[in-house]
């Protein structure tokens, strides 16, 4: 009986090969910018999630305080809060949440928190260094807002910039799109269009300043005593 050999499959030859991982790079550089674009969106929705569960810890704390954290009069220091961090650290010393997660937000400013709340009652590893991702309005240098603040008032926005964040251009534009977060007193939490302003990367709501809540023309803040003080977050790692 005669043997015959199976034919050996053609295989691919090394300008196909190129074509094939060609064609592959393309499709990759085209789906990048949809991809990005799809995360930066998610993480915004994330914020603005965490952020509507931060009003409800800003309100039991002033059922609790007669006001938000921040001023001397309520923190558990005894002296205004220096950052945002110390802020978000007073829930942890009144019990009121036991996780980091709320404050951490997909940014690109802040790292993932470590879970270290440190020891009940002073809680010093709570909100450390590069956990925090939001920054937190205060009324005025010495004193915080409460549920008797006007409803249109600021109380904390994202994504700021990390180091000296100012109502001039408070925003990284960047992290969310070119998009900002921002909690107000009334509970909402909105996702508003951010203008390129001063240092590059940087910029402020695009609106007037008439309608802007970060300025000092915006009429809730005229009622409240001016533009909000926007608090430091500690400089991130």
């Amino acid at each position: 009986m005669k043997m015959t050999k199976n034919k050996l499959a053609k295989g691919f030859t090394l300008v196909e090969l190129l074509v094939v991982i060609a064609i592959i790079a393309a499709l990759a550089a085209l789906s990048t910018p949809v991809v990005l674009k799809q995360q930066k969106k998610a993480a915004a929705t994330e914020a603005v999630n965490n952020a509507k569960q931060m009003f409800i810890l800003l309100f039991e704390f002033d059922q609790d305080k007669g006001a938000y954290p921040g001023s001397a009069g309520v923190n558990s220091t005894g002296a205004v809060s220096a950052d945002s961090n110390a802020v978000f650290r007073e829930f942890f010393i009144s019990s009121a949440i036991d996780t980091e997660e709320l404050f951490y937000c997909k940014n690109g400013l802040t790292i993932k928190p470590d879970g270290d709340i440190g020891t009940a009652g002073t809680n010093t590893e709570a909100c450390a260094a590069g956990e925090v991702g939001f920054h937190y309005l205060m009324k005025t240098a010495t004193a915080s807002h409460g549920t008797s603040s006007p409803s249109g008032v600021p109380l904390v926005i994202t994504p700021g910039d990390a180091v000296a964040p100012t109502a001039a251009s408070p925003f990284a534009i960047n992290p969310f799109g070119g998009r900002a977060v921002v909690l107000f007193n009334d509970g909402s939490c909105k996702s508003l269009p951010i203008t390129a302003v001063g240092t590059a990367g940087l910029g402020a709501l695009s609106t007037t300043a008439a309608e802007n809540p970060l300025s000092a023309t915006y009429p809730p803040n005229v009622i409240a005593g001016g533009a909000p003080v926007i608090l430091p977050t500690v400089a991130a790692p």
